[in-house]
């Protein structure tokens, strides 16, 4: 049974309930209204507003001044060798046919492996440990695989996207803070006046607003040009770990105006602003401040995907070319032209395909390398100048010598029975 007493009381609770929650509410937001405020930050940026103020000595304000200085000098140097980095990038059209050209003569006879003739496009590709020329082809045909085939496409999408966050509140930090500069009463000179033992900014002079002005709009430009030169730097980058390093060295590269406060900014500067009361920010400027912050969801979004659109496809389509052009279609093969003119080519092996003569001569260098001096070893132990002539001997030559040696038996054992005079003689 449901007692119509009981059921208005319920609803009555419920819409009591509602009221209190709503009336909650209002009371937040317009807690929030009447309590936005500015804390100025310790950083060179912030510290500007207080060069110049009479209340500080002449000494103290001609460090802020260099502290501000030095943070832009620095920032807009890194910004001049990133740019040049990325003025050259590594993949571009003219690599490509770089890249073909030494695939043609990566697959000449003479460049190919002297035991199994196996094609020198074919053990970069590889990966071949035992090269040892092209070295960097092969370290860099590895890298480039790599980065195809995993997952650095969408690394350095979350790399663009952190990067573009940080600039972001890079600047609503630079808004933020001109918007509370605006808010106080502009004078002849700066007003500093204690509270309850804080510090409180009252007012700002018409030349330190006009500069902190000028340094917002600075400190605006220099995070515009390195979200730009940034994102290109990082889709350039070609391995995942310098990847991670440079948009590590990026964001190191913001924080170059704290670090330069901690060292440079004045002690007497330092506790004014840890002193220093929030700065209470005005009604008319709380709805700009709302849609900066709420363009932000579709401003960053569509800056990641015009940059993935225009940069970052575009470039990993030269890098698949430059890997098509490097170690596409087949390597097993070796040419060379005939003495007709006709060029010739023949099938290589696989690298581990040995053939019985190579596998032999392995064999025996591994024996002479762990040689306890008890074995004996299948080779000829020859002085130096006497390997330097059996190696120019030709199988002509060898046969003329093996008629005129005084023992021809000695001759598959040591070419030394021969002798540089005997070659001489042999050879007329």
């Amino acid at each position: 049974y449901d007692d119509p007493a009981s059921s208005k009381l319920r609803h009555d609770g419920s819409s009591q309930d509602t009221s209190r929650q709503d009336l909650s509410r209002n009371e937040l937001g317009k807690v929030a209204d009447d309590q936005s405020f500015y804390q100025v930050r310790g950083s060179c940026w912030d510290a500007c507003c207080f060069i110049g103020t009479n209340s500080l000595p002449t000494h103290t304000s001609l460090g802020l001044a260099l502290s501000v200085l030095v943070n832009v000098g620095i920032q807009v140097i890194f910004s001049a060798i990133i740019w040049s980095f990325v003025m050259e990038p590594t993949y571009d059209t003219e690599l490509v046919e770089q890249v073909k050209r030494w695939r043609y003569r990566a697959h000449t006879y003479r460049m190919s492996d002297a035991e199994n003739h196996r094609s020198l496009a074919s053990r970069v590709c590889a990966g071949d440990p035992t090269l040892s020329y092209a070295t960097g082809k092969m370290v860099w045909a590895q890298e480039l695989k790599g980065w195809l085939t995993g997952n650095n496409f969408l690394l350095c999408i979350l790399a663009l996207f952190l990067w573009g966050l940080t600039i972001f509140a890079e600047l609503f930090d630079a808004v933020q803070f001109l918007a509370s500069v605006i808010c106080l009463p502009w004078g002849s000179s700066t007003h500093i006046s204690a509270n309850r033992g804080k510090l409180q900014l009252v007012s700002i002079s018409h030349g330190t607003a006009l500069m902190v002005v000028v340094v917002a709009l600075v400190r605006l430009g220099v995070a515009g040009v390195l979200l730009f030169i940034g994102s290109v730097w990082l889709i350039n980058t070609d391995s995942p770990g310098d990847l991670i390093l440079n948009a590590v060295a990026l964001n190191f590269l913001l924080q170059c105006d704290e670090l330069v406060y901690s060292v440079f900014c004045p002690p007497t500067a330092r506790a004014v602003i840890q002193s220093l009361e929030p700065i209470a920010l005005k009604k008319t400027t709380k709805l700009p401040l709302q849609m900066v912050v709420s363009s932000a969801w579709l401003a960053l979004p569509a800056f990641v995907l015009y940059l993935a659109h225009n940069q970052l496809i575009p470039y990993q389509e030269l890098k698949v070319e430059v890997m098509e052009a490097l170690c596409g279609g087949t390597s097993r093969f070796v040419f060379d032209i005939d003495a007709l003119g006709r060029v010739v080519y023949a099938v290589t092996p696989d690298m581990n395909d040995l053939s019985p003569l190579a596998a032999h001569r392995n064999d025996v260098v591994q024996r002479i390398i762990h040689n306890d001096s008890r074995t004996e070893i299948p080779a000829v132990r020859m002085r130096l100048d006497e390997m330097e002539l059996a190696t120019r001997m030709t199988k002509a030559q060898i046969t003329r010598f093996w008629a005129c040696a005084d023992k021809p038996s000695d001759l598959r054992f040591s070419y030394g029975a021969i002798g540089a005079g005997s070659l001489e003689t042999c050879a007329r």
